[in-house]
This record gives structure tokens, sequence and C-alpha cells, in this order.
């Protein structure tokens, strides 16, 4: 009986960050669109940290940094990528 209720609360917990991750990615493409870079950038920094360096947030994180003009933090966030994965060739090109 107590495997079964740690088990309905894995599956409820992960049903409720599944929802919230969810705004969330919605809430940062509304700035996105609006052109709300700042408040974007934010909520894309969140999310990539939060999802295990999900290359879709990273990129409009970037793309966030570069509309701001804020090519110096956007190369240091590029560096300490490239830090952490050396053979992401990709990495080099952005």
């Amino acid at each position: 009986m107590r495997i079964q209720y740690k088990w309905y609360l894995f599956v409820l917990f992960f049903a409720f960050s599944s929802v919230m991750l969810g705004q969330e990615h919605k809430l940062a493409n509304q700035y996105f669109n609006e052109g709300e870079y700042e408040k974007a950038a934010a909520v894309y920094q969140k999310l990539y940290k939060k999802t295990n360096n999900n290359e879709y947030y990273f990129t409009r994180y970037l793309d966030c940094l570069s509309n701001l003009d804020e090519y110096a933090k956007a190369e240091a966030e590029i560096r300490n990528q490239l830090n952490a994965r050396p053979k992401d060739s990709q990495l080099y090109v952005m």
C-alpha cells in the first residue's frame, strides 16, 4: 500500500511540473513574440537550466541576448557551454 502511495505522489508531481513547465514555455514565447526580450531571456534561461540544457531554450535565450545587444553575456554563456560540452560543434558556430 505504501508503494502505491509513493507512486501516486510521483505521478502527481510529474503532471504538475509538466503543466508548470508548459506555462512557462508559453509565457517565454509570448514575451519573445511581443519583443520583450529582457523578460523572455529570464524565462528562457530558467527553462534551460530546469530542463537539463535543452538546446531550443538555449538558442532562444541567446536570441534574446542578441536582440538586447548583450553580446558579451551571450559569449560568456556560449563559453560556459563549451567548457561543459567541448565536443558539441554547434556551439562553435554560435
